[in-house]
């Protein structure tokens, strides 16, 4: 009798063992598989029919950053985003939904600047041209996206893209030039963001980064002076001491961002993409500002299908070890070595409540069950 205990609960251990393997190998998978659908759907997401901001009406307690620039009573103006992302690349929005989110609150002109590629500009022209023209001007480019920088070249209908995650300044002259060839202006953005230090490093996030007076030496037009809500302080006493525009950015990649900045450009007359590209170079314009003010949001709904996978993606088995790729390059690979880490700790703890949770089980079932259905048990 005791061998075929024995025998017994080997068998038991194994298909536990077996269970349990099976479990946290489709966990990992999942977690790491295109397969699962998004927690929320975007789908349904559209702003101007909940609301639609009148810029500077509405704005609770922006101010002007600096008024000399432009004079709202007697100037014609329009309010610019310069900084937008669609599902072209990393945005949750199409084309269409960006342009609706940038008419609901209060952009009268919108850059669309995805990442490596101009399609996502050149889909929200064309809608807005044939459905929205009333409302919103747009503006296609791209967000030049690599290792060394994040800029935008705006105002161009061809994707320039960079030819490694680590071009050469060089390479990123050229850039600059040929944007100008094309008629279209340079803008580098976020450059707190790229110098800040990479979660799990000891360097920046874009470790290379040009300072500002080189990228001002090969030609950019203007610098970030506003980004996802930070004021850039040191690069508006850039762009003041070298008479370049001032501008701020959503950045806007999620359906729930609001901004905190607009950019109010003056021009002569109704805009047009040129107009608007020689304020610019012109420094005809500034921004309101301010983090605080309240705003309407737009969530996206709750995914259904997302439900089905959540049972399995609760106990989320990929805590094992800690993976620090750094920055993405947007071009191949990342920007920084590759951190793993392998927790045995972890590893150790987790066999552990799981071998304990099955001798506590069995020594239960031992003291509790009639010893003639432990035999019967047993032998089955």
């Amino acid at each position: 009798m005791g061998v075929v205990r024995v025998s017994w609960l080997f068998r038991r251990a194994l298909t536990w063992a077996v269970v349990i393997t099976v479990i946290i190998t489709l966990n990992i998978l999942l977690h790491f598989s295109d397969f699962v659908p998004s927690k929320h759907s975007h789908d349904n997401v559209w702003y101007t029919d909940k609301f639609k901001l009148n810029v500077p009406r509405d704005l609770v307690s922006c101010e002007l950053w600096d008024p000399r620039y432009i004079d709202l009573e007697t100037d014609r103006y329009s309010v610019l985003e310069t900084h937008a992302h669609t599902t072209v690349s990393d945005g949750s929005l199409s084309p269409r939904q960006l342009v609706d989110w940038a008419i609901a609150y209060g952009f009268t002109v919108l850059f669309v600047t995805d990442h490596n590629d101009v399609d996502g500009g050149l889909q929200a022209q064309a809608y807005a041209q044939q459905e929205r023209s009333s409302e919103i001007l747009v503006v296609p480019g791209v967000e030049y996206t690599c290792c060394r920088i994040h800029m935008n070249l705006i105002g161009i209908n061809e994707t320039i893209s960079p030819s490694s995650p680590w071009p050469t300044d060089e390479e990123l002259q050229t850039v600059v030039s040929r944007t100008h060839e094309l008629g279209g202006i340079v803008l580098v953005n976020h450059i707190p963001w790229s110098m800040t230090t990479e979660f799990g490093h000891q360097s920046s996030r874009l470790p290379t980064h040009p300072t500002r007076e080189t990228l001002l030496q090969m030609g950019v037009d203007g610098f970030e002076s506003v980004s996802e809500g930070i004021l850039d302080l040191a690069t508006i006493r850039f762009n003041e001491k070298h008479n370049l525009p001032l501008f701020g950015a959503s950045d806007i990649h999620d359906p729930d961002t609001t901004p905190v900045s607009w950019t109010v450009i003056k021009h002569s007359g109704p805009p047009t993409q040129e107009l608007i590209l020689d304020a610019f170079r012109q420094n005809s314009m500034s921004f309101y500002y301010d983090p605080t003010d309240p705003l309407p949001r737009v969530y996206g709904d709750h995914n259904t299908l997302w439900s089905k996978f959540a049972p399995l993606l609760a106990l989320d088995m990929t805590y094992f070890w800690t993976e620090t790729k750094g920055m993405y390059s947007f071009v191949d690979g990342f920007c920084h070595t590759n951190k793993f880490v392998f927790h045995y700790s972890r590893a150790f703890w987790t066999l552990f409540y799981i071998l304990s949770a099955f001798i506590v089980t069995h020594i239960y079932k031992a003291k509790t069950l009639p010893s003639a259905g432990n035999k019967k048990l047993y032998l089955d």
